[in-house]
C-alpha cells in the first residue's frame, strides 16, 4: 500500500532534531548550509546516485512541512520503505532523549535501564540513583 504523508500539522510537529538524528545514524553527511537559505544539505550515495535532503534549520520557516515531507519521501525511496513507516521512525526518534536538571548534589554517573552507564554533567537528585 503506498501511503503519502500530507497532513501539515503532523508534519510541522516533527521536530528538526528528529530528523537531522534519524538521517545521521543511517550514514547521511551534513554537507553544509545551503546558500544563504535556512537549510542544510545531508547527502547519502545510494546505488551509483548521489541523494540529497534538504533540513530546515529551524520549523518557523514558510515550507518547513513541505521540506520535512520531501524528506520522508526521499527516505521512503532510498530505505525501501514506505512514508508512514519512515514518519513513525521520525516521530519517535526522539523518544530515548533524557534531560533532567536539579539544583542540589554533585554532578554522578548515574545507571540507565541497570547496564548503561551515563555521565551527567548536571547536578543530580539522590532520588535519580537506583
Amino acid at each position: 500500500m503506498l501511503v503519502q504523508i500530507r497532513d501539515r500539522k503532523s508534519l510541522e510537529r516533527l521536530p528538526i532534531v528528529n530528523l537531522r538524528s534519524y538521517l545521521l545514524s543511517r550514514g547521511w553527511t551534513s554537507v553544509g548550509p545551503w546558500g544563504d537559505r535556512p537549510a542544510i544539505i545531508f547527502a547519502k550515495e545510494d546505488e551509483n546516485k548521489n541523494r540529497e535532503i534538504l533540513v530546515p534549520t529551524r520549523d518557523t520557516v514558510a515550507d518547513y512541512a513541505e521540506r520535512i515531507a520531501e524528506a520522508i519521501a526521499i527516505l521512503a525511496e532510498v530505505e525501501e520503505r514506505s512514508q508512514l513507516d519512515v514518519f513513525q521512525d521520525l516521530s519517535a526518534s526522539g523518544a530515548d532523549v533524557i534531560r533532567l536538571r536539579s539544583s542540589n548534589g554533585p554532578s554522578k554517573d548515574v545507571v540507565v535501564q541497570r547496564f548503561c552507564p551515563v555521565k551527567w554533567k548536571a547536578k543530580m537528585s539522590p532520588w535519580l540513583v537506583g
